[in-house]
């Protein structure tokens, strides 16, 4: 079920300019005076509120444009959405799609003449919640700094905006951005996918198996565990440091460095290959080494392969 504070109450104090007259509360006036009350340049205090049974909820979906989405710890077993805009007009309340336990929520119209028009949103989610979370926005940040999720699936899409994550846990994890930036805390994962075209990533920690790709961004994850795939097919410096390795990893940049960090202790073969950069890795009694090129076994044992290749670029791996 629904239910919109806005729409159980009159407008009240909203006040509207419209063709150099006023109009609220049903009262129409001939004169000009500055916009004030719910309806003044900045978000009204008093938001548009959204309620939802969290027990009957096992997808979230939530879509807006340049809106800053910013979720919180819930005080209670409701999936709460607050709207703050500068508008207190109907029109612009967000669109709500419920079917079965799959709820969505889309920003609703925006002015036709939009200057000024301001909106941003607050979710509130209660940590019984479990289900799946999808995050989409164009321009807007998303941050989810002040809670820590631990989901069925988590989706974030944004082009242009900062995406901001403290802690989350999910078998699937599905991270993207245009040009905007991805800041992580700790993330765990059975799967993870990280994707950017020119973005940049930063995280903490990770843990699962990673899959990242990016056009030119640069890649930072100071602490991971697992097993993962990298690739950067155009340029972006790689700089991942493992703590544990559990499978096979394999790291590929087109134009630019790649700097690998592996755990004390862990045997592997390798293999690191590049045309016109150098290639610095730890050495062991017959491996191959070439200009640009080595391979081979570094302990006596491998249980996992690790390989790095570049065009252009450097290639350093330290143990």
């Amino acid at each position: 079920m629904v239910h919109s504070n806005r729409e159980s109450r009159s407008l009240g104090g909203c006040i509207m300019k419209y063709a150099g007259k006023i109009w609220g509360c049903g009262i129409i006036a001939a004169v000009t005076i500055l916009i004030g009350g719910a309806c003044a340049k900045k978000p009204a205090d008093e938001p548009n509120v959204l309620k939802f049974p969290s027990d009957s909820i096992t997808e979230l979906n939530i879509f807006y444009d340049e809106e800053e989405i910013t979720f919180y710890k819930s005080s209670d077993e409701t999936i709460t959405v607050k709207e703050f805009m500068t508008d207190c007009d109907k029109r612009y309340f967000a669109s709500v799609k419920q079917q079965g336990n799959s709820l969505q929520i889309s920003e609703g119209k925006k002015p036709l003449f939009k200057s000024g028009f301001h909106r941003y949103v607050e979710v509130y989610l209660p940590d019984s919640y479990s289900g799946s979370l999808g995050v989409t926005t164009t321009d807007g940040d998303i941050n989810l700094s002040r809670t820590v999720l631990d989901l069925e699936s988590l989706r974030i899409d944004s082009t242009s905006g900062t995406v901001t994550i403290s802690g989350a846990s999910a078998p699937s994890i599905y991270l993207s951005t245009t040009r905007g930036t991805l800041k992580l805390g700790k993330i765990r994962g059975g799967q993870i996918r990280l994707e950017t075209t020119s973005g940049e990533l930063k995280c903490s920690k990770m843990e699962g198996t990673i899959s990242y790709t990016t056009t030119s961004g640069n890649a930072v994850i100071k602490s991971a565990a697992g097993s993962g795939v990298y690739r950067a097919e155009n340029s972006g410096k790689l700089y991942v440091s493992y703590e544990k390795v559990d499978g096979d990893l394999s790291f590929y940049n087109k134009n630019d460095k790649i700097e690998l960090l592996l755990p004390r202790g862990l045997e592997y073969e390798l293999r690191a290959v590049t045309k016109n950069g150098t290639v610095k890795a730890p050495l062991s009694d017959g491996m191959l080494v070439e200009k640009g090129r080595i391979e081979g076994d570094v302990g006596d044992r491998p249980t996992v392969k690790i390989e790095l290749e570049s065009k252009n670029g450097d290639i350093r791996v330290e143990q």
